[in-house]
């Protein structure tokens, strides 16, 4: 679904924090996020998004102002970097259909994410 339309918090700049664990089909936003709109922009660096999905594919809408390397972990397995350096679909993540948690560790602010797509 759309990053800003499943986060329960108004637009603009705030910081959250990681809950401990993140319900079926849900994520979460760690660090200062700007929600604006259709998308969140990391707007520190060290911005996070841990994600709860049940597929075996992920895939994530998003742009950078300038290209950054984003690490990906899935059920605290590292997985390819993934370089954000446009606005486009990039895969996270393709294996083991099943429920998984995927965590973004966003290294630069500037990061825009609009929506996952699974498969």
């Amino acid at each position: 679904g759309a990053i800003v339309a499943s986060q329960d918090s108004a637009a603009g700049e705030r910081s959250y924090t990681l809950p401990d664990s993140v319900p079926q089909g849900r994520f979460a936003l760690g660090g200062s996020w700007n929600l604006v709109g259709d998308h969140a922009t990391a707007s520190a660096d060290g911005s996070e998004i841990v994600l709860r999905f049940n597929a075996a594919k992920v895939n994530l809408v998003a742009g950078s102002a300038s290209p950054q390397v984003v690490a990906v972990t899935v059920d605290g397995t590292a997985q390819p970097p993934v370089v954000i350096d446009g606005s486009r679909l990039y895969p996270l993540y393709s294996g083991s259909s099943g429920e998984h948690v995927l965590h973004l560790k966003v290294p630069k602010a500037g990061l825009s994410a609009y929506t996952f797509t699974f498969g």
